[in-house]
């Protein structure tokens, strides 16, 4: 059984122990931002570094397995390179998420947690990005328990889009004031 769920874009709303972090980074964004700039924060700057030394370059298909440590709460972070923001299409945004998907399977990680190509920069319309993704994710043969990072102004389009396809999902609801 496969599971999709939605949380909003802080990482303190990461609950899981287990599985892996999935995120991209672009070509010409730096300094980086949205959640990987938080996670940047996290690790005291180190993926800054490693940008600035010229050992990521955010170019399309890389891809940089990191160490997290204790300083956060999943067991790995898979940094992949998304290209250049300016060129982030339907094509681009499919190699990225197999290639999430492929390195999951080599890993043998079945939990990811996600923040879509291009959705924290608002590069991509989110209904877009969903549907690209739903494609993807509903023709895999193995299956993953999948968190995805976004606004909660995402959460009735996540929530629309799956039950157009018959798919069950949890959202986490947004705090109440």
């Amino acid at each position: 059984m496969s599971q999709l769920s939605l949380i909003p874009p802080k990482l303190d709303a990461i609950k899981s122990n287990q599985g892996a972090l999935y995120l991209f980074s672009f070509r010409d964004k730096m300094p980086l931002s949205g959640v990987v700039g938080q996670v940047d924060w996290r690790l005291l700057g180190r993926l800054s570094q490693l940008s600035i030394d010229g050992f990521i370059t955010g170019a399309l298909g890389e891809q940089l397995l990191f160490p997290l440590g204790n300083r956060m709460t999943l067991e790995h972070l898979i940094l992949i390179g998304a290209g250049r923001r300016s060129e982030l299409s339907r094509e681009s945004f499919k190699v990225g998420i197999q290639q999430m998907f492929t390195s999951a399977k080599q890993l043998n990680c079945t939990q990811l947690t996600t923040a879509l190509p291009g959705r924290p920069e608002n590069l991509l319309d989110a209904h877009d990005a969903i549907q690209w993704f739903l494609d993807i994710y509903q023709r895999l043969e193995d299956k993953f328990y999948v968190t995805i990072i976004d606004t909660y102004e995402v959460h009735p389009i996540f929530q629309e889009e799956m039950e157009k396809r018959r798919m069950k999902a949890s959202v986490t609801p947004p705090p109440t004031s």
